[in-house]
């Protein structure tokens, strides 16, 4: 298997010029744990569960993230970031019953996911 690389650009210096900056920003410059679970502890309380509301955040994620490369692989049919989001937490009311969420509640939930604080 061949491979092609295209000649490097460089400065006056002789110095490599990068073509793309790449930043990971979920999770690393947005607090997505504290984000949920802002949202999700209150209701907890107001419903009597004992459910741990880091816990789910992270199981919102993890789900998140598989979901996200079996849609980038081409393994699944292609959804936007929002509906990877829904997706996965219609699959965590199977997992986590006990919640029972409104569809205000999910709704909250959602925007929680979509407004998250900057660390």
């Amino acid at each position: 298997m061949s491979s092609f690389s295209a000649p490097a650009v460089v400065s006056q210096q002789g110095i490599p010029i990068p073509k793309a900056l790449v930043f990971d920003i979920g999770g690393t410059v947005f607090d997505w744990v504290t984000a949920v679970s802002e949202v999700l502890g209150p209701l907890i309380a107001r419903k009597g569960l004992t459910l741990d509301s880091q816990t789910f955040a992270f199981d919102w994620r993890t789900g998140f993230l598989s979901l996200y490369e079996e849609v980038a692989a081409g393994r699944r049919p292609w959804m936007d970031a929002a509906q990877i989001v829904a997706k996965v937490l219609d699959d965590l009311h199977l997992r986590y019953s006990g919640l029972n969420l409104t569809s205000e509640e999910e709704g909250d939930l959602r925007r929680a996911w979509e407004e998250m604080p900057a660390w």
